[in-house]
């Protein structure tokens, strides 16, 4: 699924749109090869869709290398609820250094991960776009493809990190 979804993502940032110009940019990049220096696809990705500010660090064998996490619950409690400015100011804040927290249980450089990838909805739209331009800087800095991500889409499929096989429940339903 990683690799179905990275092969897309690399086709829009290359601008292969139709299935024949995916056919050239395929066989011009073989993929995201052109992306990874290793054997492996690694996606560092980045979630700021309300009150946390969080980074995660997965390959293509549903491996987690790297984790990181910063709540705001406590800052929520004090002001009564969830104020999107200052969870915007407190994701810009923080971003950077969940970033190096996760990068240092990572053994694989952020330089020789395949993708950039970065919740852009739904969510509070201040809190995403803090998320969407520290991700969009990094794939910019780094030469890497930026993976746009629907976060309750994730959710529904983040158990497929743990178990391969998933029943679905199509036309039962």
């Amino acid at each position: 699924m990683i690799r179905q979804v990275l092969r897309r993502r690399c086709w829009v940032t290359l601008g292969c749109g139709s299935p024949h110009q995916r056919a050239q940019c395929s066989e011009q990049t073989g993929h995201l090869r052109v992306y990874s220096t290793t054997s492996r696809l690694i996606v560092f990705g980045i979630e700021t869709s309300c009150d946390d500010t969080a980074i995660g660090i997965v390959d293509d064998e549903r491996n987690i290398l790297g984790e990181a996490a910063h709540s705001q619950l406590a800052r929520h409690i004090e002001v009564g609820g969830i104020i999107p400015p200052i969870a915007r100011d407190m994701h810009a804040e923080n971003i950077a250094q969940v970033a190096q927290d996760a990068l240092k249980q990572c053994p694989v450089p952020l330089e020789e991960m395949t993708a950039i990838a970065v919740t852009t909805r739904p969510g509070m739209a201040l809190s995403l776009r803090v998320g969407f331009e520290f991700a969009r800087d990094l794939a910019r800095k780094h030469s890497k493809p930026l993976i746009p991500v629907h976060h309750m889409q994730a959710h529904a499929t983040a158990v497929r990190l743990k178990h391969r096989q998933v029943l679905s429940l199509r036309g039962i339903i």
